[in-house]
């Protein structure tokens, strides 16, 4: 059917089509609209209740867990007490009903040694209850806990009290955690209803706990508890008999619940115990929230459609008038009707255009204009447009493709920024395009002094630069050199070009330049006063050495003699650490296992000894790692967990907690910490405390030598951070340092991985073993102490020697005698070094068997001697047992 008003079929107008389309394209919105937003409050109000149901779950479970958790801590607690079986049965029950004391939860306790015997019993009740009434399974529990691990028994209900019980049982274990015994308690568990009722859901909402074979644990009925009800006609409660868990499913299908009403349910498994918490709500208080939203939604719909139809038309009606009047007089211009005026009475836009197109009829009528004159003007701006838009687009690719960060700020908005700028910091064009670059400053003093110095009205003709530091959106500072240029000197509202160029990585080169630097100088000081002192302990530890074996062991002299024996070599391994500081030691590679080592140390008295001077100390040992060999030397490793573990020890005045921990990491691209960390597989030692932590000022001098922040001669010598750097250096590995005053210090230590095996080292040897048969040996060194202890070493190894005094006697002696073995020190001044007198002798005898000794060496000259055939490399100052050893296998070779 086709409604004609006049002439004109209504349904080919302009107002049948603007009605149609308004109104239809309005219903399709709201329909689509009113679709989702009924489908996301949908969603909405059944996942907040999935949610909710989540939640009350979860904290049920961690508060059962931590209810059991507390009971084993405090029963874990009374069994660290060390010795705990070998105090008397008196002090062993005085600390048991201490316990009982604190815990009224615990109805009995009973302690059994590792044979299974008992050796106490307390109880609340009486002195002694029958052991009958703690149900547990004898073979799993002290099975459990010899293995050291906690025991926590099935759920029963006393016979006594009728309240649901459980048995719990810790190892117990000596100094050297060694286990020695159980201690068992009897727990009640009518405080988990408490627990339980506390949680509330909704209306008509339960929450209880069952056990892994379906009986109720803890219920607001505690009847149904006690008549240990089996509610297996529950879903849930079904599938965790037979699975042993819970299920996936945030939210279980309709199903009757624990009082046969139809029910969702939601189960929570918990960590250490087979139960299940679960908690269930009505179906019908569950939903009507979710009904009552989509009625809602629905009639807002409804009612929106039939609002947008009335609109439609009355605005098609309003709108389409006015445009026939346009048209007609249109018709008429073209005619050549230039008198004509348009009246159309609105203020929209149409009247807008009635007003331009009575403009545009006068100027027709005062205005001529030629054709080609106006298509040349168009044709010359449209050239101009062209090349200006050719300029900008170089323009912004050659601020693109720059490597420095570039952007235009307008005040202290950033209007526009390149590639390098966003890369630089870290961020998206839309997270900072129009916000303050302040959020760019580590600080408001450093934004202040950037503003006052580069974008202040006074300001500046020409590029001004200013070292900032910066920061990242991932909170990591970068140091920068910032420049500003404003575009108009005279007007810096205008705007400004800041640049920025990261200079971070520049000034860390430049600050570990001038710490290698200083090492350096340090280094070459040390090595020359420890290659001194060397020549001087020599004769400490050698003579008394000496005597002491030709001494009865009543002699009176004797134990003073050990003692300056004993000094001479703490003497020494304060020059060794000097050497590990400059870094002038032969490097010991052999494959080593870094948990053996750390098994070793925690064996040794100096292990005690920190234990001894630090009675509050805790130390924990957690070694993750599964892949643990690295090539280096033991001894040196053992030194650096000393020296770590001991600054530990006393950052922590008032004692403290040690852990030490191991892990394999494989780091794919450098790690930036405390110095940058390589590509690599590596074993990670961490050694971290809970003491004072280190300042930022003190953090970068740590492992300079001698700096410290203890009494010297008190707490130590300055250089044991220092041997600990050189050491890692030594390793190829890297270290990373993370403290914070207060809160406590963690040293990382990264040491690269090996694919050798650890080879079995022999026993020691007896001095026979070593004993010489008359070899002759030349002893070539510069001092003339040194020689003559050797000689004497020597002699007593039935030995023959002889000595002199530089490289250039040993070569002269050479060319006319032969010798067995040459013992060469390596340094000899002044004259030719142990390096060339070997080069020269070698021409002599081509053959001829050396050893270096020395109390200081270059290791690239101790390499290259060794490359030429010297069998060893022996550190003054001498010991009989070292020296003989070492001879005696270059000769054996």
């Amino acid at each position: 059917m086709i409604l004609k008003i006049g002439k004109r079929p209504y349904f080919r107008s302009l107002a049948a089509t603007l009605t149609i389309s308004f109104s239809v394209l309005t219903m399709i919105a709201l329909l689509i609209a009113s679709s989702l937003q009924m489908y996301f409050s949908y969603k909405t109000q059944k996942d907040l209740l999935i949610k909710n149901q989540r939640l009350i779950a979860k904290n049920t479970a961690n508060t059962v867990e931590n209810f059991i958790s507390e009971k084993c801590s405090l029963l874990e607690l009374t069994s660290k007490h060390r010795d705990l079986l070998s105090f008397h049965k008196e002090e062993q029950k005085l600390l048991m009903e201490r316990l009982l004391g604190l815990e009224p939860a615990f109805r009995q306790l009973a302690l059994f040694d590792s044979e299974q015997s008992e050796a106490a019993r307390v109880s609340h009740f009486s002195k002694s209850l029958s052991p009958e009434l703690m149900k547990y399974d004898d073979t799993e529990l002290f099975s459990s806990t010899a293995r050291k691990e906690i025991y926590r028994g099935p759920v029963y209900i006393d016979e006594i009290t009728r309240m649901p019980m459980m048995v719990i049982a810790v190892p117990v274990t000596d100094i050297f955690n060694d286990y020695k015994g159980s201690l068992i308690a009897e727990l009640n568990l009518k405080v988990l209803w408490d627990l339980v009722y506390q949680f509330k859901i909704g209306m008509g909402g339960d929450v209880y706990v069952v056990e892994e074979h379906g009986y109720l644990i803890a219920y607001k009925d505690i009847s149904r508890v006690l008549k240990r009800e089996k509610p297996d006609h529950i879903t849930t409660v079904k599938h965790f008999i037979e699975k042993g868990k819970s299920s996936n499913k945030k939210i279980k299908e309709i199903s009757k619940g624990i009082n046969n009403t139809y029910v969702i349910t939601t189960n929570i498994s918990l960590k250490t115990l087979k139960w299940s918490v679960i908690v269930e709500q009505p179906i019908m208080v569950a939903y009507r929230p979710i009904f009552m939203t989509l009625l809602l939604s629905g009639l807002a719909m409804f009612f929106s459609i039939v609002l947008a139809i009335i609109s439609g038309v009355y605005l098609s009606r309003k709108l389409i008038n006015p445009v026939i009047e346009l048209r007609d007089a249109t018709e008429k211009i073209g005619k050549g009707e230039l008198s004509l005026k348009i009246d159309i009475d609105s203020k929209n836009e149409i009247a807008e255009l009635a007003v331009s197109f009575n403009r545009m009829v006068e100027d027709l009528k005062n205005t001529t204009v030629s054709r080609d004159t106006l298509l040349s003007e168009i044709e010359e701006r449209k050239h101009v447009e062209q090349v200006l838009l050719d300029s900008e687009q170089k323009m912004k690719a050659i601020l693109m493709a720059s490597p420095i960060g570039i952007g235009l700020v307008q005040g202290d908005k950033l209007e526009w920024a390149n590639e390098s700028f966003f890369s630089m910091f870290g961020y998206e064009e839309n997270d900072i395009l129009g916000k303050s670059i302040s959020v760019l400053f580590s600080g408001d003093d450093d934004f202040r002094r950037v503003t006052e110095r580069l974008f202040s009205d006074t300001g500046v003709s020409r590029p001004a630069n200013v070292e900032v530091r910066c920061i990242r959106k991932d909170d990591v500072f970068i140091d920068c050199i910032m420049g500003a240029c404003p575009l108009d000197a005279s007007d810096l509202s205008r705007g400004q070009i800041i640049t920025f160029i990261d200079i971070s990585e520049s000034k860390r080169l430049q600050a570990k330049l001038l710490r290698a630097q200083k090492m350096e100088v340090i280094g070459t000081l040390s090595a020359g006063v420890a290659h001194d002192l060397n020549n001087i302990l020599g004769g400490i530890v050698g003579y008394p050495e000496l005597l002491l074996l030709d001494m009865a062991e009543d002699n009176p002299m004797r134990d003073p003699l050990l003692m300056i024996k004993k000094t001479g070599e703490r003497a020494a391994a304060i020059v060794k650490e000097l050497l590990t500081m400059a870094r002038r030691e032969i490097a010991i590679n052999e494959v080593v296992n870094l948990h053996d080592i750390i098994d070793e140390f925690m064996k040794s008295p100096e292990y005690e000894s920190i234990l001894t001077f630090h009675p509050g100390t805790d130390i924990k040992v957690d070694l993750r790692a599964d892949r643990v060999n690295i090539l280096g030397s033991g001894a040196k490793l053992s030194k650096v967990l000393m020296n770590l573990i001991s600054n530990a020890a006393e950052a922590m005045p008032e004692g403290g907690n040690i852990r030490i921990t191991t892990e394999n990491k494989n780091i794919e691209r450098p790690v930036s910490g405390y110095e940058n960390i390589d590509e690599g597989d590596y074993i990670t030692l961490t050694v971290s405390d809970t003491g004072e932590g280190i300042s930022n000022i003190d953090l970068k001098k740590i492992f300079e030598p001698f700096y410290t922040k203890k009494k010297m001669g008190r707490s130590g010598t300055g250089l044991g951070m220092t041997v600990v750097w050189g050491t890692v250096k030594d390793h190829a590995g890297f270290i990373d340092v993370i403290s914070q005053e207060g809160k406590g210090s963690k040293f990382i230590l990264y040491f690269p991985l090996t694919k050798g095996d650890v080879i079995e080292k022999k026993s020691p040897e007896t001095p026979g073993n070593y004993m010489g048969n008359g070899e002759s040996v030349l002893i070539v060194d510069d001092v003339e102490e040194q020689r003559i202890l050797l000689t004497r070493i020597l002699d007593k190894l039935d030995y023959r020697i002889t000595s002199v005094s530089s490289g250039e006697e040993a070569v002269s002696y050479m060319k006319n005698n032969s010798a067995d073995l040459i013992v060469l020190d390596m340094i000899m001044d002044p004259g030719i070094n142990g390096l060339e007198t070997y080069k020269r002798i070698l021409e002599i005898h081509p053959n001829q068997k050396a050893i270096i000794a020395s109390g200081f060496s270059e290791t690239e000259h101790v390499k290259e001697t060794l490359k030429l055939g010297a069998s060893a490399y022996i550190q003054k100052p001498y010991n009989l047992d070292r020296i003989g050893r070492v001879i005696r296998d270059a000769l054996s070779n």
